[in-house]
């Protein structure tokens, strides 16, 4: 049961790699950079905007099949 678990978390991680590495490390990168273009706006609002713009990006990587992180 705990072995099949972990097998599909690694698989998971395997086939979702690229997406996941472009929603957290890119996405807080475009956070940021949003953050301070956009100060006056809601930082949750312009947070949630720089993710959204890292889950695109992790998206298309992973249909492109890039790999950054091989």
């Amino acid at each position: 049961m705990l072995s099949n678990l972990i097998e599909g978390i690694f698989n998971h991680l395997t086939n979702w790699g690229v997406f996941w590495f472009g929603f957290l490390f890119f996405g807080s990168i475009f956070g940021a950079i949003l953050t301070l273009i956009f100060s006056t706006y809601d930082s949750k609002t312009v947070l949630f905007a720089g993710y959204f713009l890292g889950a695109i990006f992790g998206l298309i990587a992973n249909y492109k099949d890039w790999s950054w992180i091989n």
